[in-house]
């Protein structure tokens, strides 16, 4: 969905046009021992990584119940200000998010406090998507996967070249990747519905149809709008089954129930 991938933009460029009326946008305002908004990864992730997520995300967003998003936005809520409290621990070189020579909280600059909203509603709104819409989510977990090295770990790495004259990864960077890789990758798998990857097996009898279940999206059947798949010539027919009721349709969202399909015999 262009429209949201487009309202990301916005509100990245939004953070950079801060940054600069707080003079903490580029080296030749901040300095040569300093991480301001253009040398910071995460700032070009936000604007590249996470536009195309919203880009992925878009149509399914409907899906989401009020409930859900209200929990995931709180929840995006306690997450993003314990990061960026730790962020304000850790973190020695002045930026746009952070200035060390203040004490506490208020280390956070201006900038530091839009990314903390901002940060809110992106992980709210990617945990509202992962825990309740029907998509399958493995192009979105590749993408928040790219996500680690460009803006978890490059701002450290840059601020260790800065310091210690080489740019190296610590310990508590691997950490932080590894854990987000293992959040990732169990989210797709847990919360990506199963779906099914079918095959007509011919024999000397009449042919058969093979269903296998599957989570990858490249092994995924396709099925148009009305529930109609061509298969090696052969047409298949895709309902859903929701107890005693049959629907000619795709599940909706939420639903329980199974999908039924019927080969139709070659005339």
């Amino acid at each position: 969905m262009t429209g949201l991938a487009f309202f990301n933009i916005i509100l990245v460029l939004v953070g950079a046009a801060i940054a600069g009326f707080e003079h903490r946008l580029s080296k030749r305002q901040m300095g040569y021992f300093s991480v301001p908004w253009l040398v910071h990864g995460g700032m070009w992730s936000d604007l590249i990584i996470v536009s195309g997520i919203a880009y992925l995300i878009g149509s399914y967003l409907g899906e989401i119940t009020t409930t859900v998003w209200v929990m995931c936005i709180v929840a995006g809520l306690a997450i993003s200000v314990l990061m960026h409290l730790a962020y304000c621990q850790w973190c020695d070189l002045p930026g746009h998010i952070v200035e060390p020579e203040r004490i506490g909280i208020r280390k956070l600059t201006v900038g530091g406090w839009y990314h903390l909203a901002y940060f809110t509603v992106v992980l709210g709104t990617l945990s509202a998507y992962f825990i309740d819409t029907s998509a399958n989510k493995f192009w979105v977990a590749v993408l928040l996967i790219c996500f680690i090295p460009v803006a978890v770990w490059q701002p450290g790495w840059y601020a260790h070249k800065l310091t210690a004259g080489r740019g190296h990864i610590d310990a508590n960077g691997w950490l932080q990747g590894l854990v987000m890789i293992v959040v990732i990758c169990t989210a797709f798998w847990v919360f990506t519905p199963t779906d099914y990857n079918l095959k007509v097996i011919k024999d000397n009898s009449q042919p058969v149809l093979q269903a296998t279940e599957t989570k990858w999206p490249w092994l995924i059947t396709p099925f148009n709008d009305q529930g109609l798949a061509t298969i090696d010539g052969f047409t298949v027919i895709r309902h859903w089954q929701n107890g005693d009721h049959i629907y000619s349709s795709a599940a909706p969202p939420g639903a329980e129930g199974t999908y039924l399909f019927h080969l139709v015999p070659r005339q």
